[in-house]
């Protein structure tokens, strides 16, 4: 998978008046997949160079301060903003402080993290960056990036003289953090709150609902949570619970009924997705233009009203059945969640119990590319375009034919770069 690094040189520097700024001033140079993304344009010099002279104080003090949030809050359309945007706490320019960083995004997904960065010419300096794009990378990666600058900022300031004791506590509490208290801080920091800053109670009360949903879908459910909802959600999740039966209370992986094919090259989550849906479709003897009837599969419907509209359903996996605890009543809706559901049930899954939501983490991801596939693959939709361009009317034709919503087909064609999308 792609490869996250950070690397700089210090040099001299004594404009400043904060000590801690001329201390750590350096060059600085970040890449994604060895691609350069602190590549600027110097307009004084109208010369380009792939590294930034930037103090790296401010940088470490940022990624100390927003740490848990910025490595385990997950996007998670439809959940209530937080106090404090997103930009403030996932974008590297937030940290810069009157000196130029790029304007590098990070969201976790779970094992990984999306990376997002976008040129642009700051207001007040002299440079421009030039670079746009994105990647997927191994959170840890990033994180050991993130460690690694930290300790040097904090050795350059001990080296120089300069004492900067909150900066060194708070990162001393996030090294020397046991397991309940990063498993704390990680509970937060799904719920979109900073650890450090919640109430006595506030605090105990979260750690109690965390405890009282089951391991497998804690991540999941305080991810599409938030703290004035997340009692519902429990009671909730409890209730379907009793109506899936007691099988989904087994703690163990469930085993599905084919073997994943074996992937060769990187691809993205929902890449695979679609790699195991076009599997699936033959193991099942599915027509590759034809529709599959879920009906074959067991899978009923438990309606219950959801606490939030991040909520899709609660999955239960047996043998031979699907239960979803859901309160979608589109037949379209239902179709596709059934289908989404099925990626764990044919493969296997960690648990017999899932909690299907909107966050934006690899298994949602996956879970979402597969059901698209699955029910209208993009062969099948590239057989009814004639043209190079398609109409709003054609993705309606298409989505009545397949069952499913507008929404999914022009995400397949826009997916798998099959037509360009016209009103």
């Amino acid at each position: 998978m792609t490869k996250f690094n950070m690397e700089f040189n210090w040099l001299d520097f004594g404009q400043h008046d904060a000590a801690e700024i001329n201390a750590t001033f350096a060059e600085f140079k970040i890449t994604v997949g060895g691609h350069p993304i602190t590549r600027v344009l110097d307009t004084r010099a109208r010369t380009t160079r792939e590294y930034i002279r930037v103090p790296l104080y401010p940088l470490a003090e940022w990624l100390v301060f927003n740490w848990w949030r910025l490595f385990y809050e997950v996007k998670t359309p439809g959940k209530k903003a937080s106090d404090l945007d997103q930009e403030t706490l996932h974008c590297f320019s937030a940290a810069q402080e009157g000196f130029p960083l790029p304007q590098l995004a990070i969201y976790s997904e779970g094992d990984t993290a999306n990376l997002r960065w976008t040129a642009y010419a700051g207001a007040f300096h002299n440079v421009e960056f030039l670079e746009s794009g994105g990647a997927d990378v191994p959170k840890d990666d990033i994180k050991g990036e993130a460690s690694a600058l930290v300790r040097a900022v904090l050795d350059r300031l001990a080296e120089t003289g300069v004492k900067t004791p909150i900066l060194l506590e708070n990162w001393q509490a996030i090294e020397n953090s046991d397991e309940d208290e990063a498993e704390f801080c990680r509970a937060a920091a799904y719920l979109g709150l900073d650890p450090y800053a919640l109430r006595q109670q506030d605090a105990a009360a979260m750690m109690d609902i965390w405890r009282q949903i089951p391991e497998g879908v804690r991540a999941d459910a305080f991810t599409a949570a938030n703290m004035d909802n997340l009692p519902q959600l429990a009671t909730w999740i409890q209730q379907g619970i009793d109506r899936l039966g007691p099988n989904v209370r087994k703690p163990s992986q469930f085993v599905g009924r084919l073997q994943r094919p074996l992937i060769t090259h990187v691809v993205s989550p929902w890449e695979e997705g679609y790699i195991l849906a076009q599997h699936a479709r033959r193991e099942l003897g599915i027509a590759p233009l034809g529709q599959p009837d879920l009906s074959k599969f067991g899978w009923r419907q438990v309606r219950a009203s959801a606490p939030s509209s991040t909520i899709d359903g609660l999955i239960g996996l047996e043998v031979d059945a699907i239960t979803c605890y859901s309160n979608k009543e589109r037949p379209e809706s239902l179709r596709f969640l059934a289908a989404r559901s099925m990626l764990g049930w044919l493969y296997g899954a960690n648990s017999c119990l899932s909690l299907l939501t909107s966050a934006i983490t690899l298994r949602q991801q996956q879970e979402r590319a597969f059901a698209a596939e699955f029910l209208v693959p993009a062969q099948a939709i590239k057989s009814r375009i004639a043209f190079d361009e398609v109409t709003e009317d054609q993705i309606a034709d298409i989505a009545a034919e397949f069952q499913v919503s507008p929404f999914v087909v022009d995400h397949q064609i826009k997916n798998h770069r099959r037509a360009s999308f016209h009103l």
